[in-house]
């Protein structure tokens, strides 16, 4: 991996292989869309709060999914 990649870049490829709208990160994290875009446009500064809530937004995701296939096996 590249040592210098950042949150933003790996948001961008999270919301691309999960195939998400920024829209709906928005809705999961409760980060503001327009703060995502913002961020991810490089326009403005991730805060530690909107760090928290999207690394959140991650483990969300990830136990949500992890749940749904071990009941759907």
């Amino acid at each position: 991996m590249n040592s210098k990649a950042t949150i933003c870049d790996h948001l961008e490829r999270y919301l691309k292989n999960n195939r998400m709208t920024i829209h709906r990160f928005s809705e999961i994290s409760g980060v503001n869309s327009g703060t995502l875009s913002g961020t991810l446009k490089g326009l403005r500064p991730i805060g530690l709060n909107q760090l928290d809530r999207i690394t959140a937004g991650w483990a969300y995701l990830k136990a949500t999914y992890m749940n749904y296939t071990y009941t759907n096996i």
